[in-house]
């Protein structure tokens, strides 16, 4: 009987033991338990509703749980439906025979969901402002989803869940209206981490993908960083301004051609603010071409394209703590001339810090000022700072090529593109008259001293006397300024030149205020320019014991020799009143004056003026200007062989020029000074034919369009005769 009972009871154990291991490795199916799980999901959570098919069960003999499987689930989550492939969950047996939450945890893998029904369902558990952003922004797509989740004994989820899966052809619309197209990436998701993989992504026609981003949660702020780049892709100016606001932007991107890549990290603070963002890319810009260059650039280096492009430019580029750095280099291309560039750009918040140096070829451009120009090959090299108020500072700027060097230093230009100051400038130069120019120019307080070998004032010397100041067109702010010369030789023409030059000029409100320049000739002959203020008006002097080379600067005037020059103006506000007087000198060429004497008969003295030259005791001119006018009152020419009465004007905009006057022979005068007591029988001669007689004139037309005309007279008008008497007499 014993035995029997042992046999029993070992066949029972067997039988258990065997029960127990099939039930390990293989497990039953059955569908008893459905309306257990069911039930005890939906006394945790109401708003679940779970249809099951068939549950196959494992039993775990460790924790004493049971393990079920089943597949091809309908959930229902707040009336959002999710279909699951495949759902296994664990029941521990203790807690349910003790009538406590028995579920510890539950793996599932959904098929492609609805994206706007897991963020629905999302905001049911985190109603918050992030969410409420998510389902505003995204507009479609699907999601797959392998979940990992344990549940703690009072039935909350644990936070050791995990959660992988796929976003799969999303679309976006950012808070800006900007669209993200065709998202797609694989994610991994932990309590406080999110890792996404193999990003997709099209922004406008800009394709983006990533390897890697993670999100890390610690305390309220999630931590993100990652890597991205751009495949090579060409945008037109339409995708650009998609993308990218050019409103702003000084110089418009018609088109541009590059690649990417790209590393960034930033903190995600309280309502999605950005906090402490770190970018570091790398560009590959194939082809930027970039519209709108400013007019006066395009014409100071005779720009003919509209456009400018740079070419297989490497740049890096870092942001950090609000700094940005751009260091590039390539080629900058300009008129079908590839020309070498880098530079080095940083921002922090609105100064920009710049540097570069570029090589430039068959790019001519011409320093009127200074009758320079440049063939066209030169190297620029520059480093300064553009502030928040609009104004440059170059800590310095150097031009040169293989002959010339202009280098200056700490150069400041204000808002309105004005020389606030500098601190040196060097010039070292041949310009165009083949004269080699060597000055420096250093700064102490407001006063700037002009040292060096040579200078070539040609040109300085005609603005500071005949070109009326234009304010915009100003090189200096409207702050007092004094430029002090110590040359030892200064060109007033290619011919001439002084030496010992010496003086000082005063700029004041954008205007020169005062001015006392004196040199000498080469013969000792002296040359003082003077100007200043005086009840109101300023005054200007020059006076010259050689007037040959201010008078060759004129091209219409050919072969003028000798002469002494006295300049005298007054101006008050935008008039002027001038007279120039000129002594004892002798032209050879006048085009007018030859076309003049030629039509009126006075072929003599027209070859006399092409060939010897004629020579005149006295010129005297009375004008006067405004801005718009230039009114000669009276210009008077007195000589051996011919005197002249002329008066007219010259009208600025258009250039038109109309002069009328009274040209005598030599012969005639003679005869009216020898003949001053019988003033009636000069104006009206003792026999028939006899008289005085000369010419009068009109020059009259556009400047390079100018119409002559000349008529005989008989008798000389009373104003050519008071003149003449006034000239003899002294």
């Amino acid at each position: 009987m014993v035995k029997n009972i042992i046999k029993f009871f070992g066949f029972l154990i067997i039988l258990i033991i065997t029960a127990l291991v099939y039930l390990s490795y293989f497990g039953i199916e059955t569908n008893k338990f459905n309306l257990e799980i069911k039930k005890q999901i939906k006394n945790k959570y109401d708003f679940v509703d779970l249809n099951l098919s068939k549950i196959k069960l494992f039993l775990n003999l460790k924790d004493f749980s049971i393990k079920l499987q089943t597949r091809d689930i309908d959930l229902n989550i707040y009336n959002n439906k999710i279909k699951i492939n495949e759902l296994s969950t664990k029941l521990s047996i203790v807690s349910y025979f003790n009538n406590k939450f028995a579920i510890e945890n539950f793996q599932l893998n959904t098929e492609e969901t609805e994206i706007n029904s897991l963020i629905n369902i999302t905001r049911k558990f985190y109603n918050n402002l992030e969410m409420a952003l998510i389902d505003k922004i995204v507009e479609n797509g699907k999601i797959l989803i392998n979940a990992d989740i344990e549940f703690n004994d009072d039935g909350s989820l644990a936070n050791n869940y995990k959660l992988d899966g796929k976003v799969i052809n999303t679309n976006l619309l950012l808070i800006n209206k900007k669209p993200i197209n065709k998202l797609n990436f694989d994610f991994s998701i932990k309590d406080k981490n999110y890792k996404l993989k193999e990003i997709n992504l099209k922004y406008y026609d800009l394709l983006i993908n990533s390897k890697e981003i993670n999100v890390e949660k610690k305390e309220k702020k999630f931590i993100t960083s990652g890597n991205f780049k751009t495949p090579e892709l060409k945008l037109n100016k339409k995708e650009i301004e998609n993308i990218f606001n050019q409103e702003n932007f000084n110089y418009k991107i018609d088109q541009i051609q590059f690649s990417s890549e790209n590393e960034f990290y930033f903190e995600i603070g309280n309502k999605f603010r950005i906090n402490k963002l770190k970018i570091n890319s790398n560009f590959d810009l194939i082809n930027v071409i970039i519209d709108s260059l400013p007019k006066e650039i395009k014409q100071r280096f005779n720009i003919k394209d509209k456009n400018i492009n740079l070419l297989k430019n490497a740049i890096q580029f870092k942001y950090e703590n609000n700094i940005f750095n751009v260091i590039g280099n390539g080629k900058l291309k300009i008129d079908n001339n590839k020309n070498d560039i880098s530079y080095n750009i940083s921002k922090e918040k609105e100064k920009i810090n710049f540097k570069s140096n570029i090589q430039f070829k068959n790019l001519p451009f011409d320093l009127k000022i200074i009758d320079y120009k440049n063939n066209g090959d030169f190297k620029i090299i520059f480093k300064g700072l553009f502030n928040e108020k609009k104004q440059i500072y170059f800590d310095k700027l150097e031009l040169k090529n293989s002959t010339d060097e202009f280098k200056i230093t700490k150069l400041f230009i204000n808002e309105n593109k004005k020389i606030n100051q500098f601190d040196t400038l060097s010039l070292n130069f041949k310009n165009q008259s083949n004269i080699k120019n060597d000055i420096q120019i250093k700064r102490n307080k407001n006063r700037y001293i002009v040292e060096g070998k040579t200078f070539d004032m040609t040109n300085f010397i005609n603005n500071l006397l005949f070109e009326e100041t234009d304010k915009n067109n100003f090189l200096f702010n409207d702050k007092k300024k004094i430029f002090i010369f110590d040359l030892k030789k200064v060109y007033l023409h290619k011919e001439y030149f002084l030496t010992k030059f010496i003086g000082n000029i005063s700029l004041n409100k954008s205007k020169i205020e005062n001015a006392k320049l004196d040199g000498k000739f080469f013969d000792d002959k002296v040359v003082s320019f003077k100007i200043f203020n005086k009840n109101q008006a300023k005054i200007t002097t020059l006076y010259s014991e050689l007037a040959e080379p201010l008078v060759k600067k004129y091209d219409f005037i050919k072969g003028f020799n000798g002469g002494l020059l006295d300049f005298h103006s007054i101006k008050r506000k935008s008039f002027s009143e001038s007279q120039l007087k000129i002594y004892d000198f002798k032209v050879k060429k006048i085009p007018a004056l030859a076309k003049i004497l030629t039509l009126a008969s006075l072929q003599g003295i027209a070859d006399l003026l092409t060939g010897e030259g004629i020579r005149f005791d006295e010129l005297d001119i009375k004008f006067n200007s405004n801005s718009d006018k230039t009114e000669i009152e009276e210009l008077y020419a007195i000589g051996p062989a011919i005197s002249i009465l002329m008066d007219g004007y010259v009208q600025k905009k258009p250039n038109l020029i109309s002069l009328r006057g009274t040209l005598v022979p030599a012969t005639t005068i003679n005869k009216f000074v020898a003949s001053i007591p019988l003033l009636g029988n000069i104006l009206v001669g003792q026999k028939t034919g006899e008289g005085i007689f000369g010419v009068s004139f009109k020059i009259k037309g556009l400047k390079n369009d100018l119409k002559t005309t000349v008529n005989p007279i008989k008798t000389l008008a009373p104003r050519f005769i008071t003149r003449t008497l006034e000239k003899v007499k002294k």
